[in-house]
């Protein structure tokens, strides 16, 4: 007896994600015969999308189906079927929205990339569209020159922790303080009206202190220090 549930199927689903997710469940409950996993997916499905994957099946029985015969009918129901060159256009058009997370841009080009049917192209496919598509010049920086000795495995990695260490250190560092705005007296100070002039043009020998933001006479300026 499964010791949890069968992790369920919902209408919108990315149908990668969900068989994904069912065959992990497979390997945590050792399910390992056609038999067990047709029968766990029957039940992970709604009525209607079991019905739609049935008549995809069709004349075959859904209990003599393989699991991986089950599989493929329910993408065909559910997933729309495109040309390979519609689906390698689209490929090519992928880019990283703004504020979307990197893993789930990576996730993108996997799912668009398996639509393109690429054969042993795929690997240098999805790490070109990764440095075209990243929306990021930093990054692309960074994984140019690893395009020509990494695997995409290892290039999504480097790209990862590049952008964690930059967030990181956006997070870390202090933040920009203006510079306090330092006014000479008023006008009415002056006899005719009229500003009078900074002391600091008029005496080389005035210092702003920045602590107390006051401009404070040194001894040989001929004020008195109070």
């Amino acid at each position: 007896m499964d010791s949890w549930p069968v992790p369920r199927y919902t209408e919108g689903e990315d149908l990668s994600d969900f068989t994904d997710r069912l065959e992990l469940y497979f390997v945590d409950q050792e399910i390992s015969t056609d038999k067990q996993k047709v029968a766990r997916l029957a039940s992970a499905l709604d009525a209607s999308t079991f019905s739609k994957m049935k008549a995809f099946l069709l004349p075959k029985a859904v209990k003599e189906c393989t699991f991986e015969e089950c599989r493929k009918a329910l993408m065909q129901s559910i997933s729309p079927v495109i040309s390979k060159p519609r689906a390698r256009l689209q490929f090519s058009s992928l880019r990283r929205s703004p504020g979307q997370p990197l893993s789930e841009f990576v996730g993108q080009l996997k799912r668009a990339a398996a639509a393109c049917d690429f054969g042993a192209f795929a690997e240098t496919a999805l790490k070109d569209r990764l440095v075209q598509g990243v929306n990021d010049n930093q990054l692309a920086n960074v994984l140019l020159p690893l395009v020509e000795t990494k695997t995409f495995a290892e290039l999504t990695e480097a790209a990862l922790l590049a952008e964690s260490l930059r967030d990181t250190a956006a997070l870390l560092a202090p933040p920009l303080v203006a510079a306090p705005i330092i006014r000479n007296s008023s006008n009415r100070d002056h006899p005719r009206g009229r500003r009078s002039p900074s002391p600091r043009r008029q005496d080389p020998s005035y210092v702003l202190w920045a602590e107390t933001n006051e401009f404070v006479p040194t001894k040989d300026c001929g004020l008195e220090m109070g």
